[in-house]
């Protein structure tokens, strides 16, 4: 009980919608922070030296978003320890890990330097990304390295080939996703924790848009329906896997839409090669289910909106800080803000 409590209190931290105006309204990088430093900021902006140039300033805010973020998860990890809940914090969490690799694995593939600086890291994982960075020197290592790790090496396995010969980083975040998702479908089911059936079931209207994106490949991009059958998340809301499988072997827009039919929209969008808009529309629904978990009373629900508003919340103030860095109208930086969705 003591973790849910406290959520709620961690809740009042988050910046209010009416701060956005004035943060979007910011004329530059260094009003912007000045601005940001009189929130739940202020102890990440303190170090951070307000007088450089606009470039180095802007890498160090970011830095800066990722370390608050960073703060607020372990704390939360730590007050829920021997609460019988840790274990599904920890796995839903892993989202970020996941997230973290998947930047990793970018950066190899495209030769460039790691970007240590943009990674989430949560020190309560068992991946040390600075000991990657530092041993892990080609995309086939870091396939092998993750075929070691208890989450992500079954799925892995059955693909790992096919990943490393394509150099496929759409492969690999696909084979990660599936072992994300169906690992933490398992560990709610496990839990033995009261009323955690509408964070299942926003965990699998989740997976059935991820299917969504999945089953458009062979249409799209010509990946082999057989090779993404291996990759399909198991326990769907809306879909079936029968209607999923047939929508990966569909060589037509009509029948993918047909079986995908209740996500009519947001794969329109994805067909049309507007995946931000197909995102932002998923978004748009998962934060109206997302809602349902801020009930009020003592449910452990709440702690999970709490952590998708933190990441929503760091989400938007980057998308403000890069808006403001490349002077974006505020118009366009707000449309693109999960909190006005």
């Amino acid at each position: 009980m003591y973790p849910i409590i406290r959520a709620h209190g961690l809740y009042t931290r988050l910046i209010p919608i009416q701060f956005y105006y004035d943060l979007i309204l910011s004329p530059n990088v260094k009003i912007f922070a000045e601005l940001l430093s009189r929130t739940d900021y202020s102890d990440v902006l303190r170090q951070i030296n307000m007088e450089q140039p606009n470039p180095i300033l802007l890498r160090e805010l970011k830095k800066a978003l990722r370390e608050k973020f960073r703060a607020r998860m372990e704390f939360l990890v730590k007050i829920s320890l021997g609460r019988g809940f840790e274990n599904l914090i920890i796995n839903y969490l892993r989202k970020y890990e996941l997230l973290d690799i998947l930047k990793l694995a970018s950066a190899i593939l495209s030769s460039t330097e790691p970007p240590i600086h943009q990674l989430f890291a949560l020190k309560f994982f068992d991946i040390d990304f600075q000991d990657i960075i530092e041993k892990v020197k080609s995309f086939e290592e870091l396939v092998s390295y993750l075929l070691t790790h208890e989450i992500y090496s079954q799925t892995l396995s059955k693909i790992a080939s096919e990943i490393i010969s394509k150099k496929s980083l759409f492969l690999l975040e696909a084979a990660l996703k599936k072992a994300y998702y169906e690992t933490l479908i398992n560990t709610i089911r496990e839990t033995r924790y009261p009323r955690l059936e509408q964070l299942e079931k926003i965990t699998r209207l989740e997976i059935d848009i991820e299917n969504c994106f999945l089953a458009t490949a062979p249409y799209l991009y010509g990946y082999s329906p057989k090779l993404l059958e291996l990759l399909v998340i198991e326990y769907p809301m809306a879909l079936s896997l029968g209607s999923i499988y047939q929508a990966l072997r569909s060589s037509s827009r009509i029948d993918i839409l047909r079986n995908l039919q209740p996500y009519t929209k947001i794969v329109e969008k994805i067909l049309d090669n507007k995946e931000d808009e197909a995102h932002k529309d998923a978004l748009r629904i998962i934060k109206k289910y997302m809602l349902k978990l801020r009930i009020p009373g003592v449910t452990v629900g709440y702690i999970f909106y709490y952590i998708r508003r933190c990441e929503w919340e760091m989400m938007d103030l980057e998308t403000i800080l890069h808006g403001i860095f490349y002077r974006e109208p505020p118009e366009r930086i707000k449309a693109n803000l999960v909190a006005f969705l």
